[in-house]
């Protein structure tokens, strides 16, 4: 199931990204088609972050906080 959320929010991601672009090329649907690329954006990285292997990302990028376990300290922190 994680994996048909995952595809379901980027095809709707490439949607608002396509809407963004083509609204851009008007003066008065500019400021829609900006909102539409910010959306867009954001749902793509939601989807990243809580899709399928999502879950230990903090685990694989354990720079950006110094207390964060590393993939080879505990076995079972990251699991």
């Amino acid at each position: 199931m994680e994996y048909g959320f995952t595809t379901a929010a980027y095809v709707v991601a490439a949607v608002l990204f396509i809407l963004s672009l083509g609204g851009l090329s008007g003066q008065e649907s500019a400021k829609r088609a900006v909102w539409y690329g910010i959306v867009g954006m954001a749902l793509a990285v939601v989807a990243t972050l809580i899709g399928p292997g999502g879950g230990n990302w903090v685990c694989r990028s354990s720079w950006w906080w110094p207390a964060a376990p590393s993939a080879g300290s505990s076995p079972s922190a990251c699991r």
